[in-house]
């Protein structure tokens, strides 16, 4: 088995350091583009990606997005989860779906685990009674 690369490992057979790789994967500023390029060139070349433990360590998202709906055979959730997810594919955000079958319990055990976990935004189609538990201050972004 091979072992996985660091990103002390792509900083160092990109010439640079792990700040400039991180910022590169962040997508933040401070980088040239030539930089940008030879590092993402490294990642690819390498099959790198950040490892999902590790910024759960430091509090980062994933870019997981998660969707509550009623049903998963209701044509009108359906079709909004069908408008929905182009876009979170192409900004890079990885989507998963629960369904709450009508259940006001199932929907509070679905925000229960949802709270423990590492997520960028969720959706929920949720009953009238739900909504009450669905913007805590300070929370993860939903709609």
């Amino acid at each position: 088995m091979q072992n996985r690369l660091t990103i002390k490992d792509i900083a160092r057979l990109s010439g640079v350091g792990k700040s400039t790789v991180s910022r590169v994967l962040n997508n933040e500023s401070g980088v040239s583009e030539r930089t940008r390029e030879r590092v993402e060139a490294v990642m690819q070349q390498h099959g790198f990606s950040p490892s999902r433990s590790a910024r759960a360590m430091r509090g980062q998202s994933d870019k997981v997005v998660a969707i509550i709906v009623t049903r998963l055979d209701s044509l009108s959730e359906n079709l909004a989860v069908q408008t929905m997810l182009p876009a979170f594919y192409e900004q890079g955000y990885d989507p998963i779906m629960m369904e709450s079958q009508f259940s006001p319990a199932l929907v509070e055990e679905h925000l229960g685990m949802l709270a423990g976990a590492i997520l960028t935004a969720w959706c929920c189609s949720v009953l009238p009674a739900s909504t009450k538990r669905c913007s805590p201050p300070g929370a993860t972004p939903w709609c």
